[in-house]
């Protein structure tokens, strides 16, 4: 489930009056655009509308939390700290675990990584 913060997102949201589950707006291995312009150039006819609510203020990846347990962990950590977790339920777990995306959290796009 994605939690924007984001005045345009959260309108959007409210309108519609439900949750979104969706990738990020760039293609799988790419940087997160930052732009509405950045989005346009990476994904082309992929997409029919792209709503532009100006530039974004984290360039960085989403965190991604496993919330299923009783003490959350940070499976992949991104735009929201480790500080700022710990404000909202404690001191969160770094999880030993792979990222969702099935890479180690230290794996970034652009990263040169020898498989096999």
């Amino acid at each position: 489930m994605r939690v924007p913060d984001h005045p345009v997102a959260l309108a959007l949201l409210s309108a519609f009056g439900g949750g979104v589950t969706a990738p990020s707006a760039n293609r799988f291995g790419s940087v997160s655009p930052t732009t509405a312009d950045h989005v346009r150039a990476g994904l082309g006819d992929a997409v029919d509308f792209v709503l532009d609510g100006g530039p974004c203020e984290v360039g960085v990846e989403s965190t991604i939390v496993d919330a299923t347990a009783e003490i959350p962990s940070i499976l992949r950590p991104g735009g929201v700290t480790r500080r700022a977790s710990k404000r909202c339920w404690g001191s969160p777990s770094r999880s030993s675990r792979a990222a969702v995306s099935g890479c180690r959290a230290s794996i970034r796009p652009t990263t040169r990584r020898v498989h096999g």
